[in-house]
């Protein structure tokens, strides 16, 4: 009985370990899974992953592209032109106004040249300092009297020229002269200067007659150097661009500015512009012949909006030197009605805005004022811009200028952001990939 026990239970435990293990549903024989992707599957998600690197990095790191920026300058409105309290009909043969650096700006009566008297003396003198050029300050050289020099003094006396007395072998610096010339309207020093600078009247006339093109003065003929010729000849709008290019040269401005100054040999002179110092004329010039009438070229400085603006008036052809100054009064009188203040941009004023694709924007202001004196009925030209705009950009950052050229002046102000300009999320750029 005991060997039989024994039998069975060695055959039970055969059994038991040679019997099938159940699959994974408990029925039928087991099968191995499978651990390994196949080769192509691991290439399929190899380039997957560097598809999705390689457009992550350029969406991420792309140019952003640029903010676009609207710029509307102020709409600067037309100004309203007044009316120029002119001389009445018959009372002038013709007259100009004007101001320094705007030119001419408005005209009265004929446009024919007509003789223009001692005014000359101002290009006399503009093409002197042309030849022999002075620094302010400086009497520059001596020059010696001729004998001819001398007569002159006789020969314009004779013809109830203005003269100043000099005598044969006197030497007189050559500002002197043109201090002579252009306060005591001294026609025989007049001559002895030209003369001096240029070799002899003819060579003066010939460079004169081409310099004053370059002032812009084309009806203008020069035969002389004292205007005592009635062949040298002009008009009133001639007449204020000379007044205008005086004024860029500091030398003349201040001899006209100048009531009286000593002479060699003779002692004060005084000058012929007796307005000086009455309403805001601070100089030019006078001139007076038969054949030229009372002429007179003025020169002010009239407030503007606590602006200064030097007017240039000339009157040509007055009965009397006396009515050319007079009835050159109101013109410069009513200046401050004919000139306005015109402010173009204030500082802070919004002139334009930057927006992004991705919703960031700010508005674009100016940094400073442009402000133009403008004369009345002028159109004031618009504003121009450029700008460069990056992002992310921070408040007040610089992005552009806007520019105004008036009157041969340009002014700029800055443009700058109102609020900062933000970069955009991630998100965004791999949402946006063009």
């Amino acid at each position: 009985m005991i060997v039989l026990s024994a039998k069975i239970n060695i055959y039970m435990y055969r059994t038991y370990n040679v019997r099938p293990l159940p699959n994974k549903t408990g029925r039928g024989s087991y099968k191995q899974p499978k651990i390994k992707a196949t080769a192509k599957t691991l290439v399929f998600l190899l380039v997957s992953v560097l598809v999705i690197g390689v457009y992550s990095a350029y969406a991420i790191l792309r140019p952003l592209p640029s903010p676009k920026t609207t710029i509307t300058p102020p709409v600067i409105p037309a100004l309203v032109k007044v009316a120029i309290p002119w001389p009445t009909a018959g009372t002038v043969g013709q007259a100009a106004y004007g101001a320094d650096g705007y030119g001419v700006l408005a005209t009265y009566g004929s446009d024919t040249p007509s003789p223009t008297a001692s005014t000359t003396k101002l290009i006399t003198a503009m093409s002197v300092l042309a030849k022999k050029p002075l620094k302010p300050g400086e009497e520059g050289p001596l020059i010696t009297i001729s004998a001819a020099d001398a007569a002159l003094v006789a020969s314009y006396q004779a013809k109830d020229g203005s003269v100043v007395p000099v005598t044969a072998s006197q030497t007189i610096s050559e500002h002197k002269i043109l201090e002579a010339v252009l306060m005591a309207s001294a026609n025989n020093l007049s001559d002895t200067l030209a003369i001096w600078a240029f070799g002899s009247m003819q060579a003066y006339t010939t460079f004169a007659n081409e310099y004053v093109k370059t002032l812009g003065m084309k009806h203008t003929t020069v035969t002389d150097a004292s205007g005592f010729a009635p062949t040298t000849v002009s008009t009133a709008a001639d007449l204020v661009r000379l007044g205008d290019a005086v004024l860029d040269n500091p030398v003349l401005t201040k001899i006209v500015s100048q009531k009286t100054t000593d002479f060699p040999g003779v002692g004060t002179i005084s000058s012929t512009n007796k307005l000086l110092g009455q309403a805001g004329i601070i100089g030019m010039k006078t001139g007076n012949t038969d054949e030229a009438g009372g002429c007179y070229i003025a020169v002010a400085n009239v407030d503007v909006a606590g602006t200064t603006v030097r007017v240039i008036t000339a009157v040509m052809k007055a009965p009397t030197i006396g009515d050319a100054m007079r009835l050159s009064l109101p013109l410069i009188q009513a200046s401050p009605s004919q000139f306005q203040l015109v402010h173009a941009v204030d500082a802070g004023q919004t002139i334009g805005k930057a927006t992004t694709p991705w919703g960031s924007s700010s508005d674009i202001i100016a940094d400073r004022d442009i402000s133009v004196v403008a004369w009345s009925g002028t159109t004031i030209p618009a504003l121009t811009s450029e700008s460069s705009i990056s992002v992310p950009s921070d408040k007040n950052a610089t992005v552009g200028r806007a520019n105004l050229t008036f009157q041969g002046k340009r002014q700029t102000t800055n443009l700058k952001l109102a609020s900062e300009l933000s970069a955009p999320s991630i998100w965004w750029r791999l949402t946006h990939p063009l």
